[in-house]
């Protein structure tokens, strides 16, 4: 929907039914070796690099004084979350090219898979640094954390916002690495976005089920990974 020309004014709907009718249901895994492999070790890195900053400076008087009208939040998480979008953007760049490539039915070559990384790296901080803001800021100032339905429909919560806001640039990433660039204007591919398409198509084209698949995986993901340190901290690998 992003990328594709031939999908340019097709709701999310009509290009399901589309790639369904000339594809099949194989139509819609088409790109997704690289996610596959690429997914567990950018979203193992992400976390575990915030948590091993967050800990580190767990006493650091500067680090974790309480911002100002922020509601208690500290600088940590705001460092954490620049530090683990960027060891994301690091692995999930080539995997995400990949994706696109598969997607829109390319060949590619070794030496591109870095294409685009400018903005996978801002769409990977902003992400990152955003949800965990989200995350620290209802754990410690709600009651939403304490159930396995508040744990799913919060982090899922979470993860729609923070992809909201970072969503045009997603569009400009898909947009880079489809055409393999290696030099380019964020501003300017928005603003020519805008220009061509208007600002709804420019900001959130593909939203819908963009969206939908943040909320769900995100919710699971994070029932999974606390059960995870529940269980490395009883097998008494983490304290």
């Amino acid at each position: 929907m992003q990328v594709v020309p031939a999908f340019n004014g097709k709701s999310a709907f009509q290009t399901a039914g589309i790639i369904t009718k000339q594809e099949g249901l194989f139509g819609f895994y088409r790109g997704c070796v690289g996610p596959l492999f690429g997914t567990s070790f950018s979203r193992a890195i992400q976390f575990t690099s915030y948590e091993t900053f967050y800990t580190i400076f767990q006493k650091d008087k500067y680090l974790t004084i309480k911002i100002p009208y922020t509601m208690g939040l500290e600088p940590r998480i705001i460092l954490g979350g620049i530090v683990s979008g960027t060891t994301r953007a690091l692995v999930e760049c080539p995997f995400e090219f990949t994706k696109v490539k598969g997607q829109t039915g390319q060949s590619w070559y070794l030496n591109e898979v870095y294409s685009g990384f400018k903005a996978t790296w801002l769409k990977a901080v902003g992400l990152m640094t955003s949800y965990f803001i989200l995350v620290d800021t209802f754990k410690r100032n709600t009651n939403a954390y304490n159930t396995k339905y508040g744990l799913f429909f919060m982090n899922g919560f979470c993860a729609v916002i923070a992809f909201i806001v970072i969503w045009p640039i997603e569009i400009v990433k898909n947009k880079v690495q489809m055409l393999s660039s290696k030099k380019y204007s964020i501003k300017l591919l928005i603003r020519e976005n805008i220009q061509e398409k208007g600002i709804y198509n420019a900001m959130l084209r593909g939203s819908l089920p963009g969206l939908s698949s943040v909320f769900i995986r995100n919710g699971f993901a994070m029932i999974t990974m606390l059960k995870t340190q529940g269980l490395l901290t009883r097998c008494g690998f983490r304290d």
